[in-house]
C-alpha cells in the first residue's frame, strides 16, 4: 500500500496552522487588532488579514481559506493561494500562528501502488 500522503493531499492540506496561545485578536471598526501578549506587541491588520485569522481559528486549511476568500473577495484563486500562503508564512514568522500537525486523513482511501 502506498502511504506517501503527498500524493493524496495538496500541500495546503498537509500543513495546518493554529493561533498561538498568547495571541488575541478582534475587529475594531474596520481593522483587525492582534495582541501578542508575551511579546507585548500589537499588530493592526486590514479586513482580509483579520478574515484569514478568523478562518485559521476555525481550523480551515489554506485551500479552504482560499475557497472562502474567493467567494468573498474579487480575486482569482491562484492569486489568493499565493497571497494567503505568503501572509500565513509572515504570521508564523511573527509568532502569531503556529504550525501544527495536520488532521488525520479520516476515511479517505489510499491508492494501491
Amino acid at each position: 500500500m502506498n502511504t506517501d500522503l503527498s500524493k493524496h493531499r495538496s500541500p495546503q492540506a498537509i500543513v495546518a496552522h493554529s493561533i498561538a496561545s498568547d495571541v488575541r485578536f478582534r475587529t475594531v471598526f474596520e481593522e483587525g487588532v492582534v495582541v501578542r501578549q508575551r511579546a507585548a506587541e500589537v499588530l493592526v491588520l486590514n479586513t482580509v488579514g483579520i478574515r484569514i485569522l478568523e478562518l485559521v481559528a476555525q481550523k480551515r486549511s489554506v485551500g479552504e481559506i482560499v475557497d472562502d476568500l474567493s467567494a468573498e473577495f474579487d480575486a482569482t484563486k491562484d492569486q489568493l493561494r499565493n497571497d494567503v500562503s505568503a501572509f500565513i508564512g509572515e504570521l508564523v514568522a511573527a509568532g502569531v500562528l503556529e504550525v501544527r500537525a495536520a488532521p488525520p486523513l479520516g476515511n479517505e482511501e489510499l491508492s494501491q501502488p
